[in-house]
């Protein structure tokens, strides 16, 4: 599998997070991916892998949980015809505000699969322009 060794990771903890909440429609991809993880904690053994794959798992666990807050936020839009409403304001406040966390986060999550990527040595760095994750 070509595939740079972040991306590996970031899409390992996805799958990850599949396989735990809605079954094993990921387990195939994660089984390919964990075995791809397994070959690089073996050539990179200084690095703590643990570690390295708890803080991604954590960052895409996070942003899986605002993103389903999003979902039942946009479900309590009093007025779903006319979002902008007066009567949707609290809830248009709290799917704004989700938004922007989700944002952070996702910067977040470049910015660190752009530090493994240096840090291992291998693969390209991750590059967001004009991308709402900035």
């Amino acid at each position: 599998m070509e595939m740079n060794v972040s991306e590996i990771l970031d899409r390992w903890s996805i799958c990850k997070l599949k396989v735990e909440r809605i079954g094993d429609s990921a387990k195939l991809e994660f089984d390919v991916l964990d075995k791809e993880l397994k070959k690089l904690e073996e050539k990179h053994q200084w690095i703590n892998w643990q570690m390295v794959k708890k803080y991604m798992y954590d960052v895409n666990d996070f942003i899986w949980q605002l993103e389903a807050g999003l979902k039942s936020g946009k479900e309590s839009l009093k007025n779903p015809v006319y979002i902008l409403d007066k009567e949707n304001e609290d809830a248009l406040i709290k799917i704004g505000t989700a938004t922007l966390i989700i944002r952070n986060f996702n910067h977040l999550r470049v910015s660190y699969k752009n530090f493994i990527t240096k840090l291992v040595g291998e693969g390209f760095q991750d590059m967001k322009k004009e991308h709402c994750s900035e």
